[in-house]
């Protein structure tokens, strides 16, 4: 099911609003209702997954000009100080703005910036109604901004246009660019409320004093841009705005008047139902630039959406690290594992020779199977105390992965032993490695004939060198 978006608009102390759908690649919007009273409000916030709002915010000021090229974290504080100036008010205004291009006059290089500035109290004033339902809310603009940018949007503009939306009893009307950013706007407490269409001197009137305003607009704009008047007008509100101002037209020169969208915004609307409604419905379009929720929510909303992703990140590392540590731990146990069976087994070969040559001993009768034992075993290895001296060499540092003992030749014995010594770095595995080969050449038992290390994968997190060292077997009594 296609989560429900509430559009609302806000003049005066009235509001209203239209729960939305988007599907399949269109909106389908319910009837507007009027949300004045908290229990309709209530209600309508509810029912919806997303909330998004415009209100006249009567004291914003919309600006567009040059101002010096600095570091992109310095342009919000430049701009606070240009609006606080003109809002000749100590309050902190919440601003939203877009920079335009970087243009270079005299040589010097500045930015063109438009931004919008409004008192922080105005919008905390409309937050309180809503706040019950704060974290649904994902926009809060100004009418002006909500309905140049959806013309902006659905028309395909070449240069400045002109909107104007005549309410009951207030009216805006909004010169924007091409990109629908708000150049002039202004508002007038005039609308349709007591002007009959029917009647001729009525709609007659109400025709004139639009048409006055909207020139006004324009000359103002004219005046602070230098540019041509806009070639397009969009008119919306009542549904009969249409026919008036074809029987007493509008006297801006040069301009096209529309009244309704090339194509439908609102797939189950008549074009007559998007005029009367358009303010509200413009709010869906807001302009991110200009999103005015209140700075404490924003920050709010900012430190979440670093906080949880961190927290998640930093979870899955201490669960990684548990599971390392774990596999390390098991991969130590398994070596020392190795290593006890290998000394168990010598162990159980020396209890056997024992065993033999006591057996041997006594059989008295035999002296020449005795001479024979002693002419072949004088000579053998001590491999009890070999094995024994062997294992008490071996550091905690150090696995040990083969050892095999082979004859040598000319009656010596070879013995080749490879391993892995752990250490935090490759200069200290090696320093463990000449520690070990010296003790190993200290016994009585052994001579390191050559020692080869040969360290691997330096950056993993378990540190572990492999090693290799070929001793000669020293031939001991027992």
């Amino acid at each position: 099911m296609a989560q429900k978006l509430l559009s609302v608009s806000r003049q005066q102390d009235r509001i209203r609003g239209i729960l939305i759908e988007k599907k399949g690649g269109g909106y389908f919007a319910g009837d507007p209702m009027d949300l004045s009273s908290k229990e309709a409000l209530n209600s309508a916030c509810d029912a919806a997954g997303e909330i998004y709002i415009n209100d006249s915010f009567l004291s914003a000021i919309y600006v567009w000009s040059l101002f010096p090229r600095v570091a992109p974290k310095h342009i919000a504080n430049l701009l606070l100080q240009d609006a606080i100036e003109k809002f000749q008010s100590s309050g902190k205004p919440n601003i939203g703005f877009q920079t335009i291009a970087e243009v270079q006059t005299d040589g010097v290089r500045q930015r063109e910036i438009a931004y919008v500035a409004m008192e922080e109290e105005e919008i905390a004033n409309l937050w309180v109604l809503f706040k019950k339902f704060a974290k649904k809310i994902k926009g809060i603009t100004s009418l002006p901004v909500a309905i140049a940018g959806t013309v902006a949007k659905f028309e395909a503009l070449e240069s400045n246009f002109a909107v104007a939306w005549i309410g009951e009893t207030e009216s805006s009307i909004t010169v924007a660019s091409k990109d629908g950013i708000v150049k002039v706007a202004r508002s007038f407490p005039f609308g349709t409320k007591g002007m009959d269409p029917t009647d001729q001197d009525s709609a007659k009137a109400f025709s004139h004093r639009v048409d006055k305003e909207l020139n006004r607009t324009i000359n103002f704009f004219k005046q602070e841009f230098r540019e041509p008047e806009p070639d397009k007008i969009y008119i919306f509100g009542n549904r009969h705005l249409e026919s008036i101002f074809e029987t007493t037209p509008l006297s801006v020169l040069g301009a096209e008047f529309y009244f309704q969208f090339k194509a439908p915004l609102i797939s189950n609307y008549s074009p007559e139902d998007e005029s009367e409604t358009f303010h509200i419905f413009s709010s869906l379009f807001l302009n991110h630039h200009f999103n005015f929720l209140p700075r404490k929510v924003v920050e709010d909303r900012m430190v979440k959406r670093v906080l949880y992703p961190s927290c998640a990140v930093l979870g899955i590392a201490i669960l990684a690290l548990f599971f390392w540590s774990s596999q390390l731990t098991a991969q130590v146990d398994r070596e020392n594992i190795k290593l006890q069976e290998r000394f168990t087994t010598a162990m159980q070969l020396k209890g056997e020779v024992e065993r033999l040559e006591e057996k041997i001993n006594k059989l008295e009768p035999f002296q020449g199977w005795k001479a024979f034992y002693d002419d072949t075993f004088n000579d053998r290895l001590a491999w009890d105390r070999i094995f024994s001296e062997f294992g008490r060499q071996i550091p905690s540092n150090i696995v040990l992965d083969s050892l095999s003992i082979n004859p040598g030749g000319k009656g010596n014995w070879l013995a080749n032993i490879s391993g892995k010594v752990r250490a935090p770095d490759w200069e200290a595995g090696l320093d463990h490695i000449r520690e070990y080969g010296a003790k190993i050449d200290s016994s009585q038992f052994f001579v390191v004939k050559t020692v080869n290390y040969s360290p691997q994968n330096l950056e993993e997190r378990a540190k572990y060198f492999n090693f290799n060292l070929l001793l000669e077997l020293n031939k001991m009594e027992q």
